[in-house]
């Protein structure tokens, strides 16, 4: 592998994809390698391996597919939902710094915030404020 170019990287992960196309988050791992330019399929595999990670506790997975997912999506609103899920996702396992990064990287100078962005910093801005709050009847 060390040896391998880029492009021969890159390929032998399409025929793993392929391979492991009846298992949906290996199959998702290749394809997040294997994928270079905006594929709004390939974003819609690694948004469901996504989902599947999330139900089965892989927080982490998820964040990291939503925001693969958000990187190779053409248009722009599905872009922010990805990337805010992919916030909301890391906020609940407590990555608020993760969290905040990823609203912030929506932001489009000039353009007004998304609802799912605008959900997604308030979700972390609650939960760091909790985290960070002395409990209730304490000082």
């Amino acid at each position: 592998m060390q040896l391998a170019t880029p492009n021969q990287r890159r390929a032998a992960h399409e025929r793993l994809a392929l391979f492991h196309r009846d298992d949906l988050e290996r199959r998702a791992t290749h394809l997040a390698a294997a994928t270079i330019d905006p594929d709004d399929e390939v974003a819609a595999v690694l948004e469901a391996a996504a989902q599947s990670a999330t139900r089965r506790g892989g927080a982490l997975a998820a964040v990291t597919w939503l925001t693969r997912a958000a990187e190779l999506t053409e248009d722009r609103a599905d872009r922010s939902r990805r990337l805010a899920h992919a916030a909301f996702v890391a906020g609940h396992a407590a990555r608020l710094g993760q969290a905040h990064r990823l609203v912030r990287s929506d932001r489009t100078p000039g353009a007004g915030e998304s609802v799912a962005s605008t959900s997604a910093d308030a979700y972390a801005a609650l939960y760091g404020t909790a985290m960070c709050a002395p409990p209730s009847g304490r000082s």
